[in-house]
């Protein structure tokens, strides 16, 4: 499995997280503050334009990132 983080030290600690992580993803699209990024992929993946596209979502079940770390 690749590592989940990737450390740039000579970057002033500037660690890039992996997308491919399932809690790196829920965490970006899974909250309500970032609906907008949510909209960009989902209108990307279905390929939406124009009047078809996906304009508000709503996140039902949103990613808690508290609950999460309790659960492990």
């Amino acid at each position: 499995m690749a590592d989940t983080v990737a450390d740039f030290s000579q970057n002033e600690g500037l660690k890039i997280y992996d997308f491919y992580n399932d809690y790196v993803f829920k965490w970006i699209f899974g909250q309500q503050v970032n609906a907008r990024f949510t909209i960009c992929l989902l209108n990307a993946l279905l390929d939406l334009r124009g009047e078809h596209s996906i304009e508000a979502v709503t996140i039902m079940n949103p990613f808690n990132v508290s609950a999460n770390l309790n659960a492990s």
